[in-house]
């Protein structure tokens, strides 16, 4: 449920982002993205109960370059799907799920699961059936 949650709020994003005014920066939208994951992991950490603890200066190093790479990221998404096609700009969008799950094997030791490799096929299927509708349907338009 929670992935259908996830999903939702992902789709919501993309159409605000395109919807937003022009005179509202992709800095601040960034700002608004991130700000929302905060508040997210924020509730979903008292929702588990769970102890906030301060990290160690390796894991520290790691999630401060984690998020600006991530505020750089974002940005450029933001802008491009501003400014791009959706057709043009989605098949971009499911690079950064190898880059996401390359930093999670080598900086946070985490391991490749047939459900995490399934999970990751799907996504990109389902985007690459995505681009094939979108192609087809421009072909006809023409």
């Amino acid at each position: 449920m929670l992935a259908v949650i996830g999903l939702l709020g992902f789709a919501g994003r993309d159409l605000a982002s395109r919807a937003a005014p022009h005179t509202v920066s992709t800095s601040i939208l960034g700002f608004y993205g991130f700000l929302a994951i905060f508040v997210a992991g924020v509730l979903f950490a008292v929702w588990q109960q769970a102890t906030f603890v301060l990290p160690a200066v390796e894991v520290s190093f790691y999630l401060i370059c984690s998020i600006l790479v991530g505020v750089a990221a974002y940005a450029f998404l933001m802008k491009a799907m501003r400014i791009g096609e959706v057709s043009a700009v989605t098949p971009f969008r499911y690079s950064r799920l190898l880059f996401a799950t390359t930093l999670g094997v080598l900086l946070f030791g985490e391991q490749l699961t047939v459900q995490i490799l399934f999970g990751s096929g799907l996504i990109v299927a389902s985007g690459l059936c995505f681009i094939g509708i979108n192609n087809s349907s421009a072909v006809e338009e023409q």
